[in-house]
């Protein structure tokens, strides 16, 4: 079994949130996977207008960040964190039931609070929950349990696309039940967590840093890895898109893409997370990130459907842009937690 502790994260605390985000991405894969299928055929939309839809869901998410924080911070964050996964948990159930651009943009806006509050309430708690020195070594085991849930997901939702729309309709109730067993975890099996208010002194303000919007090169880094995760986009919209309305594809092959993509993630996410034990350690695997993107957009962009001879996202690139991903955006932490304050554990 010696091979097998390797593997596990080493406290019971990490491996617990390891498998609170094995069960969460195991519901949300299953569903992302089959988005493409659902809001085409089941939801009655365009691609475009699916593209609209989302855009307007992250306009929402963008504006919501800096009030959800303060939520966080005032209700707690675990109880957030649990309110909000019971709420995302119920929302699924009512995706089936939904027709038209008006009702999906309406659904979108309302699992954008939810989840944007989650997602806070989430990040907070981990942060709080983990000391400075733990808290990559941490994260990379949860962000490779994560897609340990994922590439569940889209196995289970790789099934569904096989056996035909009827399946299909019911991957949001799966997704629901997956959730909501998730928010049960969350409140009976994870630790409270206590924040500690700090009185500030005047030899606090003396050493205290800059606040992170004043760093331009923290803000500029920010803003470039914001550019690197767009990924997440041509993965999850952009390409099952094109391949639901531009090819003849199976349906099944969404699986397999999302499939690749979580594979790779588990492989090198913990083994990568040790490159970011410095700032300049960080700072390498930022760039290796933006490589591996640029490697991958154009080997998207060189990619033809050969039933149509039009240019298509294409799946030559999936490989370097995930690897680039699994090696270095979540593995900014390392960098952030140095030019950020990190709040006071509880």
């Amino acid at each position: 079994m010696t091979w097998w502790r390797r593997i596990l994260p080493p406290t019971t605390l990490e491996r617990d949130l390891a498998l609170q985000a094995v069960l969460s991405a195991f519901g949300t894969g299953s569903f992302l996977t089959g988005t493409a299928v659902f809001f085409t055929q089941v939801v009655g939309l365009t691609g475009a207008q699916v593209g609209l839809g989302l855009s307007i869901a992250a306009v929402l998410t963008l504006l919501l960040q800096i009030p959800m924080g303060r939520l966080a911070d005032r209700v707690g964050a675990k109880p957030l964190w649990v309110v909000s996964s019971a709420v995302e948990a119920m929302l699924y159930v009512a995706w089936p039931l939904l027709h038209g651009m008006v009702a999906f943009v309406a659904m979108l806006c309302t699992m954008t609070i939810v989840e944007t509050a989650g997602r806070n309430a989430r990040n907070v708690y981990r942060l709080t929950i983990f000391t400075r020195e733990t808290r990559v070594r941490a994260n990379a085991y949860m962000r490779a349990a994560r897609n340990v849930g994922y590439t569940l997901g889209a196995g289970a939702s790789g099934i569904a696309l096989g056996l035909g729309l009827g399946a299909v309709k019911a991957i949001p109730l799966v997704t629901a039940g997956l959730l909501a067993l998730n928010a049960v975890m969350i409140a009976a099996v994870l630790p409270p967590i206590t924040r500690h208010t700090h009185t500030a002194t005047i030899g606090d303000a003396l050493e205290a840093a800059p606040a992170a919007w004043r760093n331009t090169g923290f803000v500029v880094l920010a803003l470039c890895n914001g550019v690197i995760s767009s990924n997440q986009v041509l993965l999850n919209v952009v390409v099952p898109l094109w391949l639901v309305e531009r090819t003849d594809a199976p349906h099944t092959l969404l699986a397999w893409l999302f499939g690749t993509n979580t594979v790779l993630a588990v492989l090198l996410q913990v083994r990568a997370s040790r490159v970011a034990d410095s700032v300049a350690g960080s700072l390498k695997a930022v760039r290796w990130s933006g490589w591996a993107f640029v490697v991958s957009c154009a080997a998207r962009g060189h990619s033809r459907d050969r039933r149509l001879g039009d240019p298509g996202p294409g799946l030559g690139g999936a490989c370097d842009d995930h690897r680039g991903r699994a090696v270095a955006v979540r593995l900014r932490l390392g960098l952030h937690q140095r030019a950020v304050r990190p709040p006071a554990a509880g």
